[in-house]
Protein backbone atom coordinates (compact mmCIF):
# COMPACT_ATOMS: atom_id res chain seq x y z
CA UNK A 1 0.00 0.00 0.00
CA UNK A 2 2.94 2.53 1.02
CA UNK A 3 4.56 1.54 -2.27
CA UNK A 4 1.37 2.26 -4.45
CA UNK A 5 1.27 5.45 -3.46
CA UNK A 6 4.84 6.31 -3.71
CA UNK A 7 4.52 5.62 -6.91
CA UNK A 8 1.14 7.38 -7.58
CA UNK A 9 2.96 10.53 -5.84
CA UNK A 10 5.89 10.22 -8.27
CA UNK A 11 3.69 10.39 -11.87
CA UNK A 12 1.05 12.49 -10.53
CA UNK A 13 3.83 15.30 -9.19
CA UNK A 14 6.12 15.11 -12.18
CA UNK A 15 3.50 13.99 -14.99
CA UNK A 16 3.10 16.90 -17.45
CA UNK A 17 -0.73 18.14 -18.10
CA UNK A 18 -1.21 18.95 -21.87
CA UNK A 19 -4.12 19.13 -24.56
CA UNK A 20 -4.32 16.48 -27.09
CA UNK A 21 -6.61 15.60 -29.88
CA UNK A 22 -8.32 12.05 -29.42
CA UNK A 23 -10.62 9.98 -31.12
CA UNK A 24 -14.89 10.45 -30.23
CA UNK A 25 -16.83 8.46 -31.69
CA UNK A 26 -20.59 8.73 -31.86
CA UNK A 27 -23.16 6.18 -33.37
CA UNK A 28 -22.85 7.16 -36.90
CA UNK A 29 -19.34 8.98 -37.23
CA UNK A 30 -15.78 9.64 -35.80
CA UNK A 31 -14.60 12.83 -34.97
CA UNK A 32 -11.17 14.53 -32.88
CA UNK A 33 -12.23 16.58 -29.37
CA UNK A 34 -9.54 18.13 -27.14
CA UNK A 35 -8.53 16.61 -23.68
CA UNK A 36 -5.81 16.92 -20.75
CA UNK A 37 -3.60 14.05 -20.73
CA UNK A 38 -0.75 13.18 -18.23
CA UNK A 39 2.87 12.08 -20.20
CA UNK A 40 6.11 11.25 -18.68
CA UNK A 41 8.54 13.52 -19.98
CA UNK A 42 12.20 12.35 -18.80
CA UNK A 43 14.77 15.11 -18.30
CA UNK A 44 12.01 17.42 -17.85
CA UNK A 45 11.05 16.95 -14.49
CA UNK A 46 14.50 17.66 -13.39
CA UNK A 47 13.74 21.24 -13.73
CA UNK A 48 12.53 23.75 -10.76
CA UNK A 49 10.22 25.85 -11.02
CA UNK A 50 10.21 29.77 -10.76
CA UNK A 51 6.98 32.07 -11.62
CA UNK A 52 9.03 35.13 -12.54
CA UNK A 53 12.77 34.27 -13.47
CA UNK A 54 12.61 31.05 -15.42
CA UNK A 55 15.24 30.59 -18.19
CA UNK A 56 13.57 27.66 -19.74
CA UNK A 57 11.41 28.01 -22.56
CA UNK A 58 8.96 24.68 -23.19
CA UNK A 59 7.77 24.36 -26.71
CA UNK A 60 5.23 21.13 -26.67
CA UNK A 61 3.61 20.11 -29.90
CA UNK A 62 2.34 16.74 -31.63
CA UNK A 63 4.26 17.82 -34.69
CA UNK A 64 7.91 18.11 -35.49
CA UNK A 65 10.33 19.18 -38.55
CA UNK A 66 12.46 15.94 -39.12
CA UNK A 67 15.95 16.40 -41.39
CA UNK A 68 16.75 13.80 -43.62
CA UNK A 69 17.49 13.33 -47.37
CA UNK A 70 16.45 14.23 -50.18
CA UNK A 71 15.87 11.46 -53.00
CA UNK A 72 19.08 12.77 -54.83
CA UNK A 73 20.91 12.58 -51.69
CA UNK A 74 22.46 15.93 -52.05
CA UNK A 75 20.71 18.08 -49.66
CA UNK A 76 18.86 18.04 -46.56
CA UNK A 77 14.99 18.46 -46.51
CA UNK A 78 12.51 18.86 -43.40
CA UNK A 79 9.36 16.54 -43.37
CA UNK A 80 6.65 17.40 -40.78
CA UNK A 81 6.36 14.33 -38.03
CA UNK A 82 3.57 13.65 -35.99
CA UNK A 83 4.68 12.83 -32.61
CA UNK A 84 4.31 13.87 -29.12
CA UNK A 85 7.13 15.89 -28.37
CA UNK A 86 9.15 19.04 -25.81
CA UNK A 87 11.70 20.80 -26.58
CA UNK A 88 13.29 22.87 -24.35
CA UNK A 89 14.82 25.93 -25.33
CA UNK A 90 17.68 27.83 -22.65
CA UNK A 91 16.87 31.74 -23.23
CA UNK A 92 20.15 33.20 -21.52
CA UNK A 93 23.79 32.57 -21.41
CA UNK A 94 24.25 30.68 -18.15
CA UNK A 95 28.00 30.24 -18.67
CA UNK A 96 28.65 33.30 -18.39
CA UNK A 97 26.51 34.76 -15.98
CA UNK A 98 27.74 36.31 -12.63
CA UNK A 99 24.62 34.92 -11.21
CA UNK A 100 22.88 31.59 -10.13
CA UNK A 101 23.13 29.07 -13.24
CA UNK A 102 20.22 27.19 -11.87
CA UNK A 103 18.01 26.11 -14.64
CA UNK A 104 14.07 27.47 -13.99
CA UNK A 105 10.83 26.68 -16.32
CA UNK A 106 7.43 28.00 -15.34
CA UNK A 107 5.15 25.00 -14.23
CA UNK A 108 2.15 26.93 -15.60
CA UNK A 109 -0.98 29.08 -14.31
CA UNK A 110 1.03 30.98 -11.60
CA UNK A 111 -2.10 33.44 -10.44
CA UNK A 112 -3.43 30.04 -8.38
CA UNK A 113 -0.47 29.69 -6.10
CA UNK A 114 -2.48 27.06 -4.44
CA UNK A 115 -2.38 24.50 -7.71
CA UNK A 116 1.30 24.17 -6.62
CA UNK A 117 0.11 23.31 -3.59
CA UNK A 118 -2.01 20.73 -4.90
CA UNK A 119 -0.08 19.09 -7.60
CA UNK A 120 3.61 19.52 -6.58
CA UNK A 121 3.88 19.82 -2.88
CA UNK A 122 5.08 23.07 -2.42
CA UNK A 123 4.32 26.97 -1.50
CA UNK A 124 5.36 29.02 -4.65
CA UNK A 125 5.68 32.29 -3.29
CA UNK A 126 7.50 33.64 -6.45
CA UNK A 127 4.40 34.48 -8.56
CA UNK A 128 4.13 37.91 -9.26
CA UNK A 129 0.02 38.02 -8.99
CA UNK A 130 -2.36 35.81 -7.72
CA UNK A 131 -6.10 35.45 -8.69
CA UNK A 132 -8.57 38.55 -7.35
CA UNK A 133 -11.48 35.77 -7.06
CA UNK A 134 -14.47 38.19 -7.40
CA UNK A 135 -17.08 36.07 -9.18
CA UNK A 136 -20.48 36.26 -10.37
CA UNK A 137 -22.17 33.34 -9.12
CA UNK A 138 -25.55 32.75 -8.80
CA UNK A 139 -26.24 36.43 -10.47
CA UNK A 140 -28.82 37.25 -12.86
CA UNK A 141 -28.40 40.44 -15.14
CA UNK A 142 -32.45 42.18 -14.60
CA UNK A 143 -34.24 41.73 -17.60
CA UNK A 144 -31.49 41.03 -20.04
CA UNK A 145 -32.46 38.66 -22.97
CA UNK A 146 -29.40 39.73 -25.16
CA UNK A 147 -26.74 37.64 -23.84
CA UNK A 148 -25.84 35.49 -20.64
CA UNK A 149 -24.35 37.07 -17.70
CA UNK A 150 -21.18 34.72 -18.15
CA UNK A 151 -20.47 35.95 -21.38
CA UNK A 152 -20.69 39.82 -20.86
CA UNK A 153 -18.36 38.70 -17.82
CA UNK A 154 -15.77 36.78 -20.10
CA UNK A 155 -15.85 39.64 -22.64
CA UNK A 156 -14.33 42.01 -19.65
CA UNK A 157 -11.87 39.97 -18.70
CA UNK A 158 -13.68 39.26 -15.22
CA UNK A 159 -13.07 35.33 -15.85
CA UNK A 160 -9.46 35.87 -16.84
CA UNK A 161 -7.17 34.93 -13.87
CA UNK A 162 -3.71 37.08 -15.79
CA UNK A 163 -6.02 39.88 -15.50
CA UNK A 164 -8.44 39.74 -12.26
CA UNK A 165 -5.25 39.80 -10.05
CA UNK A 166 -3.55 41.34 -6.76
CA UNK A 167 -0.28 42.00 -7.26
CA UNK A 168 1.87 40.52 -4.64
CA UNK A 169 4.70 42.46 -4.12
CA UNK A 170 2.61 45.61 -2.69
CA UNK A 171 -1.03 44.63 -2.88
CA UNK A 172 -1.18 46.72 -6.28
CA UNK A 173 -5.20 46.12 -7.97
CA UNK A 174 -5.58 45.42 -11.40
CA UNK A 175 -8.29 47.76 -13.21
CA UNK A 176 -10.12 44.34 -14.01
CA UNK A 177 -11.19 43.91 -10.27
CA UNK A 178 -11.70 47.44 -9.67
CA UNK A 179 -14.29 46.95 -12.65
CA UNK A 180 -15.27 43.54 -11.72
CA UNK A 181 -16.26 44.72 -8.48
CA UNK A 182 -18.33 48.13 -9.98
CA UNK A 183 -19.80 45.94 -12.27
CA UNK A 184 -21.28 43.39 -9.95
CA UNK A 185 -22.64 45.86 -7.80
CA UNK A 186 -24.89 47.53 -10.42
CA UNK A 187 -26.24 44.01 -11.44
CA UNK A 188 -27.21 43.31 -7.18
CA UNK A 189 -28.73 46.75 -7.37
CA UNK A 190 -30.87 45.80 -10.68
CA UNK A 191 -29.23 48.77 -12.04
CA UNK A 192 -29.71 47.17 -15.59
CA UNK A 193 -29.34 50.67 -17.08
CA UNK A 194 -26.18 51.60 -15.87
CA UNK A 195 -24.88 48.08 -16.01
CA UNK A 196 -25.13 48.12 -19.78
CA UNK A 197 -23.22 51.37 -20.07
CA UNK A 198 -20.63 50.24 -17.96
CA UNK A 199 -20.22 46.84 -20.31
CA UNK A 200 -20.52 48.32 -23.56
CA UNK A 201 -18.12 51.53 -22.49
CA UNK A 202 -15.40 48.75 -21.55
CA UNK A 203 -16.33 46.74 -24.40
CA UNK A 204 -15.71 50.37 -26.66
CA UNK A 205 -12.62 51.44 -24.24
CA UNK A 206 -14.68 54.11 -23.44
CA UNK A 207 -12.46 55.45 -20.53
CA UNK A 208 -15.03 59.11 -20.33
CA UNK A 209 -18.07 56.63 -19.22
CA UNK A 210 -15.84 54.34 -17.31
CA UNK A 211 -14.43 57.17 -14.90
CA UNK A 212 -17.50 58.71 -14.76
CA UNK A 213 -19.34 55.50 -13.14
CA UNK A 214 -16.44 54.63 -11.08
CA UNK A 215 -16.37 58.38 -9.34
CA UNK A 216 -20.16 58.26 -8.99
CA UNK A 217 -20.03 54.55 -7.12
CA UNK A 218 -16.78 55.17 -5.91
CA UNK A 219 -17.79 54.83 -2.26
CA UNK A 220 -19.90 51.23 -2.94
CA UNK A 221 -16.98 49.77 -5.01
CA UNK A 222 -14.23 50.83 -2.64
CA UNK A 223 -16.44 49.30 0.39
CA UNK A 224 -17.51 46.01 -1.58
CA UNK A 225 -13.75 45.25 -2.91
CA UNK A 226 -12.62 45.73 1.11
CA UNK A 227 -15.42 43.51 2.53
CA UNK A 228 -14.05 40.64 -0.22
CA UNK A 229 -10.50 40.83 0.66
CA UNK A 230 -11.50 40.81 4.58
CA UNK A 231 -13.17 37.54 4.17
CA UNK A 232 -10.38 36.07 1.89
CA UNK A 233 -8.60 37.01 4.86
CA UNK A 234 -10.73 35.14 7.17
CA UNK A 235 -10.91 31.83 5.13
CA UNK A 236 -7.20 31.94 5.31
CA UNK A 237 -6.90 32.71 9.17
CA UNK A 238 -9.55 30.00 9.57
CA UNK A 239 -7.81 27.26 8.03
CA UNK A 240 -4.10 28.31 9.77
CA UNK A 241 -6.48 28.04 13.34
CA UNK A 242 -7.58 24.89 12.03
CA UNK A 243 -4.46 23.20 10.99
CA UNK A 244 -2.36 24.35 14.19
CA UNK A 245 -4.52 21.90 15.87
CA UNK A 246 -3.19 19.01 13.80
CA UNK A 247 -1.05 16.42 14.55
CA UNK A 248 1.88 17.32 11.56
CA UNK A 249 3.68 13.96 12.21
CA UNK A 250 0.58 12.46 10.61
CA UNK A 251 -0.49 15.29 8.10
CA UNK A 252 3.21 16.05 6.55
CA UNK A 253 2.35 18.81 4.08
CA UNK A 254 0.75 20.85 7.11
CA UNK A 255 3.71 23.36 7.61
CA UNK A 256 3.59 24.05 3.89
CA UNK A 257 -0.21 24.67 3.57
CA UNK A 258 0.44 27.03 6.39
CA UNK A 259 3.42 28.74 4.77
CA UNK A 260 1.05 29.04 1.57
CA UNK A 261 -2.11 30.95 3.94
CA UNK A 262 0.30 32.94 5.77
CA UNK A 263 1.99 34.21 2.24
CA UNK A 264 -1.66 34.61 0.68
CA UNK A 265 -2.73 36.47 4.01
CA UNK A 266 0.34 38.85 3.62
CA UNK A 267 -0.20 39.49 0.19
CA UNK A 268 -3.64 40.55 0.70
CA UNK A 269 -2.54 42.56 4.01
CA UNK A 270 -1.25 44.79 1.26
CA UNK A 271 -4.38 44.94 -0.74
CA UNK A 272 -6.04 46.11 2.12
CA UNK A 273 -3.46 49.39 1.84
CA UNK A 274 -4.27 50.10 -2.04
CA UNK A 275 -8.16 49.39 -1.57
CA UNK A 276 -7.85 52.28 1.32
CA UNK A 277 -5.82 54.62 -1.33
CA UNK A 278 -8.49 53.84 -4.15
CA UNK A 279 -8.15 54.01 -7.88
Amino acid sequence: DSLLKWAFSIVFTRSWRHVTQAAKTTTNSESKEEVVAASIVPLGDMFNHDSQHNNILVNQTETILEQGKNEKNDGDISSAKNINAVQFVLQQDIMNSSQNNDLYLSYGITQYPARFLVIFGFCDESCPEIYANVTFDGIIAGNEKSQPIDLKTKDLGFTDPTKQVFRTMDGAISQTVWNAVLYKILLLANNTEEANVFYQACVENNLRVMVSLHDKWEKEVIEALHTHVDDMITKYTFLLTTMSQEDRKVHRLLPHISRHCTWIIGTLEKVKTQVHLGM
